[in-house]
């Protein structure tokens, strides 16, 4: 597959430049690799295909991670109904993002997501309530009625 042969292509070329000590074009290759993974597992979650976007997830957390990697993998583990990984996820994330407001939504989103997943309902309320922004406000205000936050 595409994928194989990337990641193949890129292995080989990482190994090259980190034994040349060339820390640059190392960090640069691996931070393609997780850009390209992490788009691929998104694409797999968008077409619900599960498990194919976790196997993908992985593969880009193998090359570092950053928020929005964790953005996806508290997606799928939700959706996989997996809270506590979902929950972890979301906050590993949230705890990268700098910018308040809508950059903030998603993965308060997500967090309410997970706590109302494990019966948390106060705390899913508390959560849903930070992530009424941009695209999260209307999902957000229908998990809210879901839950009857007061």
């Amino acid at each position: 597959s595409d994928n194989a042969s990337f990641e193949q292509t890129i292995d080989s070329y990482l190994e090259k430049v980190k034994a040349a000590n060339d820390e640059a074009k190392a960090k640069q290759a691996s931070s393609l690799a997780l850009g390209y993974f992490r788009a691929a597992g998104s694409k797999a979650n968008q077409a619900e295909k599960l498990d194919d976007a976790l196997v993908l997830l992985d593969k880009a957390a193998k090359y570092g991670d950053d928020k929005d990697l964790f953005y996806y993998y508290a997606d799928v583990y939700n959706k996989k109904k997996n809270y506590d990984k979902g929950l972890d996820f979301a906050q590993k994330g949230l705890a990268l993002e700098t910018a308040d407001g809508e950059p903030k939504a998603k993965f308060y989103f997500q967090i309410g997501m997970a706590q109302a997943g494990k019966g948390q309902t106060a705390d899913a309320c508390a959560a849903f309530k930070n992530s009424v922004f941009g695209p999260f406000a209307e999902p957000a205000k229908v998990q809210m009625k879901n839950i009857k936050c007061q």
